[in-house]
């Protein structure tokens, strides 16, 4: 898979639209993106090491008529991407 900005600018955009209201910037995601069968598959990975994945495909019809579910799974991803930070982060307060 390659970078998502870069295989889907569209989709990239979004994404950085969505994580904008929760603080996160592109630095605290590795989003990838590759075409498949019927549409796009979009693979985020985030957290300490890259250890959490969330991954969704999208059909065609989906990423030019229905905008919104794609936006909704942002959203969601944007809300776990804050809490695995969040969680990192006393992790390691704890640790120190």
């Amino acid at each position: 898979m390659l970078p998502l900005e870069y295989t889907n600018p569209e989709l990239y955009s979004i994404l950085r639209q969505e994580l904008a209201p929760y603080h996160l910037h592109s630095f605290d995601v590795q989003a990838c993106g590759a075409a498949c069968n019927e549409g796009f598959t979009v693979v985020l990975k985030y957290g300490d090491r890259l250890s959490y994945t969330k991954e969704k495909s999208f059909s065609q019809h989906m990423m030019k008529e229905n905008v919104e579910d794609i936006r909704k799974f942002f959203r969601s991803a944007g809300d776990d991407i804050k809490k695995a930070l969040i969680s990192d982060y006393f992790k390691m307060m704890k640790n120190e």
